[in-house]
């Protein structure tokens, strides 16, 4: 793997903003924070930079979704933007302080700020199968091989799904929990590949000369969208769950990178741009329609469970929006970073 590879996949997949390195402490949310927004009563993951200029882990914060609220359930979180919510919204997985010589370990946390545990040594990228009894991970980093695991929510029953001695990372449930979609470098390049959830019947949905990452199943199953520069330039892409139908949403001389599917599947929001300077746009899924919303830093990004709202970074703060452009609303106003926003389900404990 090319280093510009390598830097590339960090960028779509880690979502960090530019101005980690502030300094100062959560703060409480301001005045315009605490006025009702029009989205449901989910709330919003997020983390926290603790301390200016100096590595290290973060921490993990909620908050509801006009800003109040803002609660740390966690103090050593790893790697922005792959917290994960449980599906009944009572927990969140997080990749947080390495042990035992690996990479990371993967821990879960209660909303409650109660039940703080690891459930699995030496594992990145959780994801929670739709059922939420499951947790799909990955054990390994580059340059060794890295593999893709399923345990049980409570990290029993720890099994390995993939066995090719190549970086396999990034699952993805499908909608139903039958299929888990993955990046795999197995081939030589790096391409999306689709199994069962219990590992059987892997195979490669996409087959070209450039890379394949970041897949993301449409609400409904049938379709998934990814990102790939087989045409020069990284762009998204979408095809059918049987990778029929690949086909470019987008063809612009910038890089497109973070992506996220609208909770009825019918539209999609993106990134354009890198670093301080992205652009936060959505367009319908089938490409058309392109509409900009506002100036964004490359971060993670998520629609409201009822559609009408976006969260994203800027400026290392988290904001969210209207769908259609209009009410944009800072959240978190604090002298050090805030990053990686993760929507609850409708319903959270």
């Amino acid at each position: 793997m090319s280093t510009n590879r390598i830097r590339l996949l960090g960028l779509m997949s880690l979502g960090l903003t530019a101005g980690l390195m502030a300094s100062g402490a959560a703060s409480a949310p301001s005045s315009a924070s605490r006025q009702a927004t029009d989205s449901t009563q989910a709330r919003i993951a997020y983390v926290h930079k603790a301390r200016a200029n100096q590595p290290g882990p973060d921490e993990l914060y909620i908050m509801n979704a006009d800003g109040s609220g803002q609660t740390r359930l966690a103090r050593n979180v790893l790697s922005a933007g792959f917290h994960q919510w449980s599906p009944d919204g009572r927990k969140i997985a997080y990749m947080g302080p390495r042990s035992d010589r690996g990479v990371n370990d993967i821990y879960v946390v209660s909303v409650d700020a109660s039940g703080q545990r690891r459930l699995a040594r030496d594992a990145r990228f959780p994801a929670w199968s739709p059922d939420g009894r499951k947790i799909a991970f990955v054990r390994g980093a580059w340059p060794r091989p890295s593999e893709i695991y399923v345990m049980n929510a409570d990290g029993s029953g720890q099994r390995r799904l993939t066995r090719d001695l190549a970086p396999d990372s990034f699952p993805a449930w499908s909608p139903d929990g039958r299929q888990i979609a993955y990046v795999s470098n197995r081939d030589g390049n790096s391409e999306i590949y689709v199994m069962n959830a219990d590992g059987s019947e892997q195979r490669k949905l996409t087959d070209n000369l450039g890379y394949e990452v970041s897949p993301a199943w449409s609400p409904d199953g049938r379709r998934i969208v990814y990102v790939s520069n087989r045409d020069g330039n990284s762009e998204i892409y979408v095809m059918n769950a049987d990778g029929s139908g690949q086909r470019n949403l987008t063809r612009t001389p910038k890089l497109e990178y973070s992506h996220a599917w609208s909770p009825d599947g019918q539209k999609i929001a993106f990134l354009v741009g890198c670093c301080i300077s992205a652009k936060l746009y959505v367009m319908n899924a089938d490409g058309s329609g392109v509409r900009y919303l506002n100036e964004a830093s490359q971060d993670r990004l998520e629609w409201s469970p009822d559609g009408r709202k976006i969260a994203f970074g800027r400026h290392a703060e988290i904001y969210v929006i209207n769908a259609d452009g209009s009410g944009l609303q800072r959240l978190t106003r604090t002298p050090t970073a805030n990053y990686g926003p993760a929507w609850s389900p409708r319903q959270t404990g």
